[in-house]
């Protein structure tokens, strides 16, 4: 029995009078029309940093751009030159380029065809495995600051008498640990392809021949993804020449192992298959097959139903192509909320496949300025390497150098890219679905690791949202079952989407602790939800108030002090010190009632972290609101844990004061410390312009001189 995710996805039926309707008008003044207006692409490799050559090799090799260093921006890792030599190139996060010094201990790769990174180690960076049609591959660990390590023997993935190609990373048994598939054009003498089970201590094991896939030879590469929407990695494989008369095949997961689900649904294919992209191109929210093949038969399109079944409809769609084609992928270039099919070629141009919703789709390549340089296309893949909000295209030439083409239409429409924290060992979430809602507009992406032809796309998912200017609902799926709902994100940004569990941990420690109250507070202080907040919206609503704070309380995990001693441990009593050891925060509460400014209670003598302040600033008044004696006190402005070196903004000696607070910049804070310098008292605060507490909440102070 499956078990659906999602309800509501089978497609309604086309008559065929209704589907030629739609055909003729999408003819008349479709997509044809709107793409002269579209702003086109420019080439900009040599300009930009990336001078890197490929051989010759029969059959091209790939491309991969991800975020190698951590640092919010894409990196590139290029394969296939002469001499050997992997590319890395730093991204500096607009699009210019450095090549990484070539370290004497990384492996020169002669033969590299495939490559793609991932986390196979689960420390929170992507390693790259490459693979090779002869010798061995290659996996280098990630050391940080694009520094790499090869441990391939260690790891057991060499594989020296495969004929290695496509390479493709999942979690095919949901243990958190990623495995990976490495596709061989196995031929006489040569090994068949492999799966790589991963151990989880460093090390690999093939496990092919018994996890119910079986070799028809001849793969130029395998896709995971969750065609079943079942919450596991399922894997598509691209069989050439009909791979010994099997052709493709679908094997859908089951708990780990695979059963050939192929002639069941309809997804075979006995032709000279090359790449494979997969993705949702009719908007129906369901995983479709885009496959290349040589031109006299034309590349194939499979249209999921929905029902475990799909459609072959490359000619209704108008994607057959007729060229000799490599790799290919979805992607939404204009940023309308409708993805379109960018396919690589060997022979002729390549090609871009504009559609807007209505079938056929329309042929634009030119349009856009992206078949220069085209005829002898491989790999490719797609990223916001400018971060300007759309997605530029990288391809891998054979015998040529790597071309990079940013896209101009960044400016034109609105998008968001969502950021899938992953959960346990699998750090970046691959296998994970997002699916999008702006206002009756639905939209679905999953995080896929190695894709289209030899190559791979970056983790982070990126939605054309067209005039949206807000996200109205987001449904995250990690593999495995788990799941989320966030509403209300707002557009042009990138949102971090993180599992339950990491929620309110906001230092990201694996607690959520004393430590994470200042990030809380900032948070709640902010006028505006921004990135970077994201960890503590814990109720999911695109903000964060005093219900995100009720929660924090309940999942908080330090020390507890009865400090109002009405015998309860609640929300006005979490004690313990800052950040480094410094000084005590005290029983604190945040309450963002007054436009988003938190209102301070400060309690039984302890010092106040106000969060960063804008608008204006805030209103500190200070006055003797139980004996009717004044209370002094100082005012520090300074970052988290660093306030000792600043000297006080404000240092008063008694009776009725009113401050105004500026505003504060960057990540600094205000620290209000109350002292002792003319006699105890009773003091109160309160910000934003309410009064002070009212007697009631008021506390004897004993902490040193204002000096």
């Amino acid at each position: 029995m499956i078990f659906r995710w999602r309800t509501g996805l089978n497609r309604f039926p086309l008559s065929v009078s209704g589907l030629c309707t739609i055909m003729v008008l999408a003819g008349s003044f479709g997509g044809a029309a709107q793409a002269q207006l579209q702003a086109p692409f420019t080439e900009v490799a040599l300009n930009r940093g990336i001078v890197y050559a490929t051989g010759q090799a029969t059959f091209g090799y790939g491309v991969s751009i991800v975020d190698l260093d951590n640092d919010g921006d894409l990196d590139m890792v290029a394969i296939g030159n002469p001499n050997g030599v992997v590319g890395i190139f730093r991204n500096n996060g607009s699009a210019h380029f450095t090549q990484m010094p070539v370290d004497p201990s990384t492996p020169r790769v002669m033969t590299a065809s495939g490559v793609a990174a991932a986390d196979y180690d689960g420390d929170g960076d992507l390693d790259i495995y490459i693979s090779a049609t002869g010798g061995t591959n290659v996996l280098l660990r990630n050391n940080g600051q694009l520094q790499f390590t090869d441990v391939t023997s260690t790891a057991g993935v060499g594989d020296p008498s495969g004929i290695g190609y496509g390479v493709a990373w999942g979690d095919m048994d949901n243990d958190g640990w990623i495995d990976l598939f490495v596709s061989n054009y196995t031929q006489p003498g040569a090994s068949p392809s492999r799966m790589y089970l991963n151990l989880g201590n460093g090390t690999f094991v093939d496990i092919l021949d018994s996890c119910g896939i079986v070799d028809f030879g001849m793969t130029f590469g395998g896709t995971f993804f969750d065609w079943d929407l079942d919450g596991d990695s399922d894997l598509y494989v691209s069989n050439d020449r009909c791979g010994t008369g099997q052709g493709n095949r679908l094997w859908e997961n089951i708990g780990g192992t695979f059963i050939d689900a192929t002639d069941a649904s309809g997804s075979g294919a006995c032709i000279w298959s090359m790449g494979v992209a997969t993705g949702d191109f009719d908007g129906d929210q369901l995983k479709d097959i885009y496959i290349t093949n040589l031109s006299f038969q034309g590349n194939k399109l499979f249209l999921n139903q929905g029902d475990r079944t799909f459609l072959e409809s490359s000619q209704v769609a108008g994607v057959e192509s007729f060229e000799y084609g490599w790799g290919a992928i979805f992607f939404d270039y204009d940023n309308d909320s409708h993805q379109e099919l960018f396919v690589n070629n060997a022979f002729g141009p390549n090609k871009m496949y504009d559609h807007d919703g209505v079938w056929p789709s329309q042929e634009i390549a030119a349009t856009l300025a992206i078949t220069e340089y085209s005829r002898n296309s491989f790999g490719v893949a797609v990223g916001d390497l400018d971060l300007d909000g759309d997605r530029d295209l990288v391809i891998s030439n054979k015998n040529e150098r790597i071309r990079v083409f940013l896209n101009q239409e960044g400016q034109t429409r609105q998008w968001v890219r969502m950021k899938v924290e992953g959960s346990g060992p699998n750090t970046f979430a691959i296998g994970a679905n997002v699916d999008i809602r702006t206002g009756t507009r639905r939209q679905t992406r999953e995080v896929v690791a190695g894709s289209s032809y030899l190559s791979q796309d970056p983790y982070t998912l990126h939605f054309g949202l067209d005039t949206a200017t807000v996200v109205d609902e987001i449904q995250v799926y990690w593999p495995g079952g788990k799941t989320r709902t966030l509403t209300n994100l707002s557009s042009n940004n990138t949102w971090t989407l993180y599992p339950a569990e990491s929620l309110g941990d906001g230092d990201h420690d694996g607690d959520t602790d004393i430590d994470d109250l200042p990030i809380l507070a900032g948070c709640m202080a902010a006028l505006s939800f921004e990135p970077g907040c994201e960890i503590m919206d814990l109720d999911g609503n695109g903000s964060v108030t005093g219900d995100d704070f009720s929660e924090f309380v309940r999942r908080y995990n330090g020390p507890f002090f009865d400090c109002d001693a009405n015998g309860t441990m609640d929300s006005l009593d979490i004690v313990g010190l800052a950040p480094g050891g410094g000084v005590p925060f005290g029983c604190q509460i945040f309450d963002p009632s007054l436009g988003g400014v938190p209102n301070g209670v400060l309690i039984a003598g302890q010092p106040l972290i106000l969060g960063k302040l804008g608008d204006g600033g805030v209103r500190l008044e200070w006055s003797h609101v139980c004996d009717g004696i004044g209370t002094d006190y100082a005012v520090y402005q300074g970052t988290v844990g660093n306030f000792g070196s600043h000297l006080p903004l404000v240092c008063s000696t008694g009776g009725a004061t009113i401050h105004e607070l500026p505003e504060t910049g960057g990540n600094r804070y205000y620290l209000i410390v109350p002292t002792n310098s003319v006699r105890e008292g009773s003091y109160g605060v309160a910000t934003g312009g309410e009064r002070p507490p009212a007697a009631g909440s008021c506390y004897t102070q004993a902490i040193a001189s204002c000096e």
